[in-house]
């Protein structure tokens, strides 16, 4: 599964990649917000953004995900990078409990 499947309010865990280095980082986050980029979007922000913008490598994605993370803060993924998801079944007693700090690292 990728985050990009997610549901607004589950809980996942997943491996993000670092387009860049191609590193991998694991997550886990509750999903507050799902957003569908049309390429008209895409084209905008690239148009706009300095990141990357001579790199012909490098590529945005259709799907932005908004997560809470457990710390509270906020974060958007590009949802096609991930690896390894999995939705929690418990888990948003966890993020509910605030006991999700205890899981991340």
């Amino acid at each position: 599964m990728k985050l990009k499947e997610a549901k607004v309010g589950q809980v996942y865990n997943f491996e993000y990649e670092q387009p860049f280095s191609g590193e991998t980082t694991r997550y886990l986050a509750k999903v507050v917000g799902v957003r569908k980029l049309d390429q008209s979007e895409i084209s905008r922000i690239e148009a706009s953004s300095r990141y990357r913008m001579y790199d012909s490598d490098f590529a945005r994605t259709s799907t932005l995900i908004t997560c809470q993370m457990p710390n509270g803060q906020f974060r958007t993924f590009y949802g096609e990078r991930t690896k390894a998801c999995r939705r929690l079944f418990f888990g948003g007693l966890v993020f509910a409990l605030g006991i999700a700090r205890f899981f991340a690292e």
